[in-house]
């Protein structure tokens, strides 16, 4: 899987700057988008699911579980 382009991210944002594409995901599709220098790291396929929950699709398909953390024993 390859990561969205930044002209990409622009054209479905309407916005120019990482933090302000991640914080239109947080607002329209619900999904805090993890970010980094280059932007929000995101795929088509991730994008198409979170589009997918986001308008009610029964078989949208839904991120897997992430694994509890749990704080280090004391030895």
């Amino acid at each position: 899987m390859t990561r969205m382009s930044k002209e990409k991210l622009q054209e479905i944002t309407g916005l120019q700057y990482g933090k302000a594409q991640a914080r239109w995901f947080r607002e329209y599709l619900g999904a805090e988008v993890p970010c980094d220098r280059q932007g929000p790291i995101l795929t088509e396929q991730t994008y198409e699911s979170l589009v997918a929950r986001a308008n009610g699709l029964a078989n949208a398909p839904q991120p897997p579980p992430r694994p509890a953390i749990r704080p280090r024993q004391p030895r």
